[in-house]
């Protein structure tokens, strides 16, 4: 069995934490990954200068199933199963009292924890198309390149690959109370967006504030997009050379019909 279906088969069995299941993987995270950004938002350049990334309810990211799950609602729910005791607690519900709730006030409640649920989105390439188009403003923005070595250690800690996929029901799961019940809704995508290639932090955070990180240590270079506005490539070329940081400028190849990259320091 190659690594990807035994990290697959964890994450299914939820028979391991994500701490568990994240330190199997350790050994395969990739050198680099590499976040896309536009030039066009109010924190652009704090995500270049200060190296913060902002963690993103689930229930905010533009693929629409993020953080859901598939799950017998009536099953998982009955007295005396774990999701029934979350429940109980959420809503406030003496333990002696009989839980007696529609599926769509369930569905409203779990509706809850998408929001708790913080992901920062990362990829393994820096030369897509698409990637650049949807997350680099449509080239005019930029790819920071981050060197997984120099994460610290709770950073990693909460590094996953992203499995494209039908997302699989938790229902045995939560009966069961496995320890990793819930991973899933956090790593599985459909496989249309696999052209993604996509590794995501992820963080429990039970807040109505933002939650952000610094990453500016990890910075290894930065890609500009090809139509990127010269102000803004002055700004980032300028921060580089006081950084000491790489810079690139993505060029086309027409005869191969790709992006590459070319050296500017």
């Amino acid at each position: 069995m190659d690594w990807e279906k035994q990290y697959k088969q964890m994450v299914l069995n939820a028979k391991d934490s994500f701490d568990d299941v994240n330190k199997f993987l350790q050994s395969y995270f990739p050198k680099f990954l590499y976040k896309y950004s536009g030039c066009n938002s109010d924190y652009w350049k704090d995500r270049l200068c200060k190296g913060e990334l902002y963690f993103c309810p689930s229930n905010k990211l533009n693929d629409l199933f993020d953080g859901e799950v598939r799950i017998d609602l009536k099953r998982a729910s009955r007295e005396g199963t774990r999701l029934n005791q979350d429940l109980k607690q959420m809503l406030r519900i003496s333990h002696k009292e009989k839980l007696d709730l529609t599926d769509e006030e369930i569905k409203k409640s779990l509706r809850g924890f998408r929001e708790d649920i913080r992901i920062v989105s990362l990829s393994e390439v820096y030369d897509s198309e698409p990637m650049w188009a949807h997350y680099g403003e449509q080239h005019k923005g930029f790819c920071i390149e981050y060197d997984v070595d120099k994460m610290s250690y709770i950073k990693k800690r909460m590094l996953f690959k992203v499995i494209y996929g039908e997302k699989p029901d938790i229902t045995g799961q939560i009966e069961k109370a496995c320890i990793g019940a819930g991973l899933s809704s956090c790593i599985f995508k459909n496989k249309e967006w696999a052209y993604e290639k996509e590794w995501r932090m992820i963080k429990i955070y039970q807040s109505q504030e933002k939650f952000k990180r610094c990453f500016k240590t990890g910075i290894k270079a930065v890609y500009i997009g090809r139509n990127c506005e010269e102000k803004n490539k002055k700004f980032i070329v300028d921060w580089a050379r006081r950084e000491n940081k790489v810079i690139y400028q993505m060029e086309i190849d027409y005869k191969e019909q790709k992006l590459f990259p070319n050296r500017l320091i």
